[in-house]
């Protein structure tokens, strides 16, 4: 991203603190990248929201996040780790 101390706080995965990739709403509200939530379920073994760690969550509750801020999500711009353009959303 080219300057993601600007990115919402909201629009970060609540497990490693980048911008939401993929993201996924659990059924308590939260939202996580689906890369960053599938490794808390398989590889940690946990069964519960890492952000309040009440709501039992599975990889099948988990949906997708809604068009609108999937739209926000798409429109942050990055820059090319090979290249090195910018501004490219």
């Amino acid at each position: 991203y080219v300057d993601e101390k600007s990115v919402d706080s909201n629009l970060l995965c609540h497990i490693c603190t980048k911008p939401l990739k993929d993201p996924v709403c659990t059924s308590c509200d939260h939202s996580f990248g689906r890369a960053c939530i599938t490794k808390w379920l398989d590889e940690q073994g946990k069964t519960s929201c890492p952000m309040c760690n009440t709501t039992p969550i599975t990889m099948q509750s988990l949906t997708r996040i809604s068009g609108p801020l999937r739209n926000i999500l798409d429109n942050i711009p990055v820059r090319c780790l090979l290249c090195e353009q910018s501004n490219i959303t």
